[in-house]
């Protein structure tokens, strides 16, 4: 009988820990309570490369001699091909704002544009609901060790994507920076498609 009491005891102590852990699923991203939110548009910048000097070698009366030329862009794309373009990106905030609240068992996404859906992660039951509706999410860890990214910064936190991939037009990724502490957010629904948040 001592077993048999014992054996539910470390049961029901094995499932509350797992809860807890269920529950509390991003207290390392960010802490419990309401956080504000910009959304941000990732912008492409093209920028041509300025050519330095190019040598040429070029024959003059049974001789070679080196002349060191000056080429413009134009010129260089004339003589050796195309010119080569770099794209940067640089985040850029608008004026759409997000309310996130964090529970620990719920997180909570509130926007401030009518035309966005409110939503909750439930992290008890790892379910996203908006409306009536609800989706069986799973959650992984991510991780950016590297800070050769848009936002100079390595960062870790978690996706959440839909089970057996049903409702694949559904995902949303918290994650922290690393440099600065701030909050980034992407969210893709098939109502509103792609769109990022990054904290205030």
């Amino acid at each position: 009988m001592l077993r048999r009491i014992i054996t539910v005891l470390i049961a029901v102590i094995s499932l509350s820990g797992f809860a807890q852990k269920q529950v509390a699923c991003v207290n390392d991203v960010f802490d419990k309570g309401a956080h504000a939110f910009t959304i941000i548009n990732f912008e492409k910048e093209k920028t041509e490369k300025k050519s330095g000097d190019v040598i040429r070698t070029i024959p003059y009366a049974g001789h070679r001699s080196t002349v060191r030329d000056a080429y413009n862009s134009k010129k260089l794309s004339a003589a050796f091909g195309k010119g080569r373009e770099e794209q940067i990106l640089s985040v850029q905030s608008t004026d759409e704002h997000y309310i996130v609240e964090y529970t620990g068992s719920l997180i909570t996404f509130r926007p401030e544009n009518e035309d966005r859906a409110t939503f909750v992660i439930n992290c008890r039951t790892e379910e996203l609901m908006f409306g009536d509706n609800k989706v069986r999410m799973q959650k992984e860890d991510v991780t950016v060790s590297s800070s050769e990214n848009i936002f100079s910064s390595a960062w870790s936190g978690y996706l959440w994507k839909p089970v057996a991939g049903k409702g694949s037009d559904y995902h949303v990724k918290v994650a922290k920076l690393k440099s600065s502490g701030r909050v980034y957010i992407e969210i893709r629904t098939p109502a509103t498609g792609r769109y990022r948040l990054l904290s205030v």
